[in-house]
């Protein structure tokens, strides 16, 4: 079961323009970046409880 993930614009923003960052210092660390965002937020919405909230 996988539970709803919402992502405020301003945080999307904000990975956005870090990922434009990472891509500054080598090609392709942006698309990673956003590829573990990914990643880790998709765990987060199959284990909610696993993490703390903040």
């Amino acid at each position: 079961m996988k539970f709803e993930l919402i992502i405020k614009p301003e945080a999307e923003h904000d990975i956005l323009e870090y990922a434009k960052w990472y891509e500054q210092k080598r090609e392709f660390l942006g698309i990673e970046f956003i590829e573990e965002i990914d990643h880790k937020l998709s765990l987060i919405q199959v284990n909610p409880l696993h993490y703390q909230i903040r």
